[in-house]
């Protein structure tokens, strides 16, 4: 599955990253980039704003998310 995550630098979100990473998953993490992307190895990411998300509607679409 390839998975698509808003947020996942702290918090719930890293632990499912990191866990469907650790289950084969191809993960994605949008954040803003004041957290670093540590202990995610594997994981790619778009640093952008959440207020904005449709400007960055190609590049998530670029990372093809699906089941």
């Amino acid at each position: 599955m390839r998975v698509l995550i808003i947020g996942g630098t702290r918090f719930i979100g890293w632990h499912i990253a990191s866990a469907l990473i650790r289950a084969g998953h191809s993960v994605c993490v949008f954040h803003r980039g004041s957290t670093p992307l540590r202990g995610l190895n594997g994981a790619s990411e778009i640093l952008g704003e959440k207020e904005n998300l449709s400007s960055y509607r190609e590049r998530f679409r670029d990372f093809h998310p699906k089941w």
